[in-house]
């Protein structure tokens, strides 16, 4: 679990890097130290992260995926998610809690199994629900033996001050919308 320690202490990192970009912002904006703003003046749809400990303990594995199958971490909670013959299936591979947030998965299976394709590697796709934990979350892949994570643009963020190695250790994709995140897996654009 060196690597996930790794990544907590680059999430730290990450953290102060934003405050002081932040702190700089509103010095040349001309506004108060003290006022604090909800959202980051960099990115205004973006509100920042608050610095918060999650726990991550799990003894789930990675393993290769089936034709029509991904898996989404939401909350700390690995699922499967599988489209089959048009019919959908979570199962929570880590803890009991309900999958909020799939339709950019499910939609993008959806096109992998009308051209009869499936991943090569185990990988994840991510939701706007990791904004604030996404250098949790990619310990948590590293750990497990995810090879790709599609990461939502709203996340993306957090990636700054990542460490070069990272690249390395995982293969990350930054998607906008869902019709970008079909194109980039299946390779054409969505008619969604």
């Amino acid at each position: 679990m060196s690597g996930l320690s790794d990544l907590i202490k680059i999430n730290r990192n990450i953290e102060a890097q934003n405050e002081e970009i932040i702190r700089l912002l509103k010095i040349i904006a001309g506004e108060e130290e003290n006022k604090q703003p909800e959202e980051n003046t960099l990115f205004p749809s973006y509100v920042m992260p608050q610095a918060e400990e999650i726990s991550i303990e799990t003894d789930f594995t990675a393993d290769e995926l089936g034709e029509g199958e991904v898996y989404i971490i939401e909350d700390m909670d690995v699922f499967r998610l599988s489209v089959k013959n048009n019919e959908t299936t979570i199962d929570n591979l880590t803890g009991s809690a309900v999958l909020d947030e799939y339709d950019a998965a499910e939609t993008a299976l959806n096109e992998m199994n009308e051209k009869g394709m499936k991943f090569d590697a185990p990988t994840v796709i991510l939701s706007e629900a990791v904004c604030g934990h996404l250098p949790q979350i990619l310990g948590l892949c590293v750990d497990i033996g995810i090879k790709k994570v599609y990461i939502p643009i709203k996340a993306s963020i957090e990636l700054l001050g990542a460490p070069p190695e990272l690249p390395t250790l995982i293969d990350m994709e930054v998607y906008k919308n869902v019709e970008q995140l079909t194109e980039s897996i299946v390779g054409v654009e969505s008619d969604d």
